[in-house]
């Protein structure tokens, strides 16, 4: 099964409706706030890593100065699943806390809010309202416990950098 019909599988029964939300997405807003989500997902990750690594110092003081060394070429399996750990799971609360920004950055911009409102059509799930607070409670109580606890993990356990 394509990975695309996986995701349509899964959508149908955890967000009833959402082809029909889908297909009311019709303003040119839509391209701009993707690109601008891109934008804050790279940054928030790329934050979240370096603070993750600085915690990570605190374990391991000797790999002070040694950051350009994370994912060297040829690296053992332990240390690649550990430095693995460490980065990729910060990738949840960084999308969720991206998606709550961007939307909060296009409310400010009057004409966005209104094409978004107008395709919102009252369903609380497309609203600015509804969205991020579905949003807000899955960033704080799955992607942030999960991701921060993954990475904290990873941290602990990376002992060696090659």
């Amino acid at each position: 099964m394509p990975i695309d019909r996986l995701v349509e599988v899964l959508l149908d029964k955890t967000r009833p409706g959402w082809r029909e939300r889908q297909a009311r997405r019709k303003s040119l807003w839509h391209l701009p706030i993707t690109i601008v989500m891109f934008g804050l997902l790279g940054g928030l990750w790329f934050a979240l890593f370096k603070a993750m690594w600085l915690l990570h110092l605190v374990w391991h003081p000797e790999h002070a100065g040694h950051l350009q060394e994370f994912w060297p070429k040829g690296m053992r399996p332990q240390p690649f699943v550990a430095s693995a750990l460490l980065a990729l799971p910060l990738f949840l609360p960084a999308l969720g806390i991206a998606l709550i920004l961007t939307n909060l950055v296009f409310w400010f911009i009057g004409p966005a809010r209104r094409a978004f409102e107008r395709e919102a059509g009252g369903d609380p799930e497309m609203t600015f309202r509804g969205a991020n607070r579905k949003l807000l409670k899955i960033v704080f109580a799955i992607l942030l416990p999960v991701g921060i606890g993954l990475s904290l993990i990873g941290a602990w356990l990376l002992a060696d950098l090659r």
